[in-house]
This record gives C-alpha cells, sequence and structure tokens, in this order.
C-alpha cells in the first residue's frame, strides 16, 4: 500500500487511538493483506518514534530466523525483547517449531498497546500445541525481571536510539546506542542472540567494546540490508546472529551486492583494523600490503552552518564539491560557492585553519576520496574534514595524489564496508588514509 494511501487511511479512521486500532484490525482482516494491515498498525503507532521503534520488513524477518543455528536441546524459552507489533514473531515460530518439543515464547515490549496488536496478529494464525506465548511489559535494560532468567534465543529488532554517555556508564559499559545496550545484555542471558543492529555497528568507537568482547569462533551470521531494513527511514542496518560454535567460520550474506559466502571470522575481525571488514577480499589486502596507516588526525567543523555562510563576502568556505574529483585544485561552481565574514569566522573554531598550509582537506560522504593540500587563506564546513599529519609522519604529493586513484576509491569502499550512510571521516575512518609505500605509477587513475 502506498505510504501516501495508508496515511489517510490513518487520518480518515483516527487508528493513532488504540483503540480503533485495533478495532479496524478486527473488522478489516478480509479486506486486506496481512502486510497491509501491519504496515497500517505500524505508521498508526503514536509511541513509533518516541520509543525509535521501526517496522521490520518482512524479508529481513525471514533472511534473520531462517539463519538461526538450531541447538542440541528438547525444551527451550525464547525471547523478543522489544517485540512491537510482534513481526519476528510468527515466521520465528514456523522456523523453530518442528525442531524442539517444547518452546516458551515470551513477547516483551515497553510499549502495552503494540503488544495488544502483536496479540492480535498471532490470534489469526494456527499457533502449534508445542508453543506457548507470554506477554510482558517491561523496560529489558532496566527491570530486574530478566537478570535472573536465562534464555536460549534472543531475537528481534531493538530500538534504535543514542543515549548520553552517561546513561550508558549506568549499565557498566560506554556503549551510547539502545540496540547496542540491548545486544550487550542479550549476550549475557542467552546462548543464540539474533539482533538488526545499526550498521555503524562494524566501526564506531562506541561499539568497539561489544566488538571485542564477541568470539569469533561463536560468530554465526552477518546480514547486511544496507537501506532496505527500514521502510522510509534512511538508515543502513545489518543483523548479527552469535553464539553457535561455528569455528571461526562466519556467513557474510549481502543485500547490497547480492553476495553470500562464509569466510574466516577473524579474517573479518582481524584486530590490525579499527571496524569489522564485510567485504574484504585479496585486492584489499594486496593494496593494505602497501599502505602505512594511521598517519592523520582528523577535524570536521559542526559549526559553520549554512545560515551563517553568504554567497559573498570576505572568506571563502570551501565545500566538498569545490574539491576537483582528481583533487588537484579547488574550483570555483557558480551558485554553489560560499563565504563567510571575519566577524563570524573568529568565534568558529574551524578559524584556526584559515592560514594552514600544512594541512591536507578530504571530503566528507563520498565514494570519490581525494586529497588536497591547503594552500591558500580558506576555510571549510563540515562537508569536508581537514586532515593533519601525526607527529614524525609525512606524505609526498604523489602519495597524496593516490587517493584520487581507482585503487584506493575501490580499496576505500571496501574499508567503508560499501556503506552508504557512515561515510564521514572521523579519528577512526581517517585510518584508512595512510601512506602508500608500492609502485604508484603502475596505479590505474
Amino acid at each position: 500500500m502506498q505510504i501516501t494511501k495508508l496515511k489517510k487511511l490513518i487520518s480518515d479512521n483516527k487508528l493513532n487511538k488504540a483503540e480503533n486500532l485495533l478495532q479496524f484490525l478486527k473488522t478489516s482482516w478480509e479486506d486486506y493483506s496481512e502486510k497491509d494491515l501491519r504496515d497500517i498498525a505500524e505508521y498508526a503507532n503514536a509511541n513509533r518514534q518516541k520509543n525509535s521503534a521501526y517496522y521490520t520488513d518482512e524479508f529481513i524477518v525471514k533472511t534473520i530466523v531462517d539463519q538461526l543455528p538450531i541447538i542440541s536441546k528438547k525444551r527451550i524459552s525464547v525471547l523478543e525483547p522489544a517485540a512491537g507489533t510482534g513481526n519476528f514473531i510468527y515466521p520465528l515460530i514456523l522456523r523453530l517449531a518442528p525442531h524442539f518439543e517444547h518452546i516458551e515464547i515470551t513477547l516483551n515490549d515497553l510499549d502495552s498497546q503494540s503488544l495488544k496488536v502483536a496479540k492480535f496478529f498471532l490470534d489469526q494464525h494456527n499457533i502449534p500445541n508445542n508453543v506457548s506465548i507470554k506477554y510482558t511489559n517491561y523496560n529489558f535494560l532496566d527491570d530486574l525481571v530478566f537478570f535472573n532468567k536465562r534464555y536460549d534465543y534472543i531475537v528481534g529488532n531493538p530500538p534504535f536510539k543514542r543515549i548520553s554517555l552517561k546513561a550508558a556508564q549506568q549499565y557498566g559499559n560506554e556503549i551510547t546506542n539502545l540496540a547496542g545496550q540491548f545486544m550487550y545484555k542479550a549476550l549475557f542471558i542467552s546462548k543464540i542472540v539474533g539482533l538488526v543492529m545499526p550498521k555503524n555497528f562494524l566501526s564506531t568507537q562506541n561499539y568497539e567494546s561489544l566488538r571485542d568482547s564477541l568470539d569469533n569462533k561463536y560468530l554465526n551470521s552477518i546480514i547486511d540490508f544496507g537501506e532496505r531494513g527500514f521502510k522510509g527511514v534512511l538508515i543502513e542496518t545489518l543483523a548479527v546472529i552469535y553464539g553457535h560454535n561455528n569455528g571461526d567460520h562466519v556467513r557474510i550474506t549481502s543485500f547490497i551486492d547480492n553476495s553470500d559466502r562464509e569466510i574466516r571470522a577473524s579474517y573479518v575481525t582481524d584486530k590490525r583494523y579499527p571496524s569489522w571488514l564485510l567485504y574484504r577480499n585479496s585486492e584489499f589486502d594486496k593494496v593494505a600490503k602497501n599502505m602505512k596507516f594511521n598517519i592523520f588526525n582528523a577535524f570536521r567543523d559542526r559549526q559553520l552552518t549554512n545560515s551563517k555562510m553568504t554567497t559573498s563576502g570576505d572568506i571563502r568556505v570551501v565545500k566538498s564539491r569545490n574539491i576537483a574529483k582528481d583533487g588537484t585544485e579547488i574550483i570555483d561552481i557558480p551558485g554553489y560557492d560560499r563565504f563567510i565574514s571575519k566577524t563570524q569566522l573568529n568565534s568558529l573554531t574551524v578559524s584556526k585553519f584559515f592560514h594552514s598550509r600544512d594541512v591536507f582537506l578530504v571530503p566528507n560522504m563520498t565514494y570519490f576520496p581525494r586529497m588536497y593540500k591547503k594552500d591558500g587563506d580558506y576555510v571549510v564546513n563540515g562537508s569536508v574534514a581537514v586532515l593533519s599529519l601525526k607527529k614524525d609522519q609525512s606524505i609526498s604529493t604523489q602519495q597524496v595524489a593516490f587517493f584520487a586513484t581507482d585503487t584506493f576509491r575501490n580499496f576505500y569502499k571496501i574499508a567503508r564496508n560499501k556503506g552508504t550512510r557512515s561515510l564521514n571521516i572521523d579519528n577512526v575512518s581517517v585510518f584508512w588514509f595512510g601512506k602508500y609505500l608500492g609502485e604508484l605509477n603502475a596505479l590505474k587513475k
């Protein structure tokens, strides 16, 4: 169903009210497909944004449950800690029921209204006799009810929401995203964990301790959904399945390049690199072998907003497109070029680079990396990272030009896990802008 039609249906029937939504679902079961009704229930959920709860598309659910390992046990317990409207549960039942004598499933959610909707959808299906289901309305992270309970499977799509470092430390770690906190806790209380995660789980510092806690032997699957995870929401997602002893073999499934392969987990999680590398291959290794990494520090402006810039003025503001695609010059672009007054610039941190000639400029958010050595009195906005060499490091003009070659661009795409939304350059990702020590003349331009 088209989003505009769906939203009109919600508005016309006042489905944002929980009692109206449940009544509509009951009276409309024969008139719409279950998928359409689930879409309606999701978009009608007034608490969806507040709870950072996003609809889990059926293709995501099927892919994850199909890759769950089957453990050797007769009776199992299963928890979905943030069940929402219950999209995971029926496919999960179909996957697990044939393999066990009895399955006890707990559907938990912070939103009691969502649980009523989840129950409605499950009641429309024939649940196997060996499956029992209970519904609980607790805070998975805070309520003590989960601390003394152990599960065989924890599966689902936890909320994606940033939290403060202070809030994270109350849970005994520094993971500043609720999805990471859900996984952190799930790992302690379940044998098998299968959770949807933000794709930046692979690379950012605030997930580093969580990544390091995972043993390669038990890393079963990583499924890269790219931007296909949440309909209408521009977030890159993946799923991590963990807990079964797989002997250092991990299955990597990608909906970005339609690949599906099994490789050594230790190859993907190699500690020499600051992030996990789902697409690492021999071509990547060939370039990496000739690179001296981690030679720069990165600065990215967050103060010079559009409201501070003008179409003419005292000082030029270089933006990402002003750096030529081959990295050889700063170019003028009519209608795109921006400036800032001296008075306004003086109050901004980026002003310290105004006269600099020993820093390097790299566009953010692009798969066409290039580097330009700053050569004039101007500043940059947040679309350009400012790189400065670490102590005792150096780089030649030819080595700077290397970043605009196809060789580096193909390498960089793998280094960034073929992402589309997580391409900002910070003090983690700047690691990849290393000094190439191989033969430069033979590289593809």
